[in-house]
């Protein structure tokens, strides 16, 4: 992981489950971000634990991914840490491994405008999380059997 490598999908998932079997009495829920990252991990994620409610994405065009990667970088460190090529390269290499990603979990997916400004992003993840907790059984309607 430090060296920027993928960890294999069933460690990944197995740290996942680990960490949230370890939670699952305080928490109501559970947010990734940044995962899956290659399709192997949504299908252990989906066996080893269970398929997800929702998966969002932030769809970004790749100009202003790299206008934003650019503007970070010099903001963070005062210089720039990696060439245009790649940070394009990454760019390129996301797009490729995102597009299996988004295909398999289509049914979840629900794709959020990050182009827009950050209130409208944030409201825009609110309602399709609201979207999906609609259709969850309230606990208050629950009824204790004597």
């Amino acid at each position: 992981m430090s060296d920027g490598k993928i960890i294999p999908a069933d460690v990944m998932v197995e740290l996942i489950k680990a960490r949230m079997l370890s939670s699952l009495n305080t928490s109501r829920g559970f947010l990734f971000s940044g995962f899956p990252r290659e399709k192997a991990q949504c299908k252990h994620f989906n066996e080893d634990i269970r398929p997800p409610d929702l998966v969002l994405y932030l769809y970004v065009r790749d100009s202003l991914l790299m206008d934003r990667i650019l503007a970070r970088r010099i903001t963070a460190t005062g210089r720039q840490d990696r060439s245009m090529d790649e940070n394009l390269q990454r760019i390129k290499d996301h797009g490729k491994m995102i597009k299996p990603i988004l295909r398999y979990y289509k049914k979840q997916l629900v794709i959020i405008n990050g182009e827009n400004d950050e209130t409208e992003v944030f409201e825009d993840i609110c309602n399709a999380i609201d979207n999906v907790l609609k259709n969850f059984p309230s606990t208050s309607t629950v009824k204790a059997v004597n």
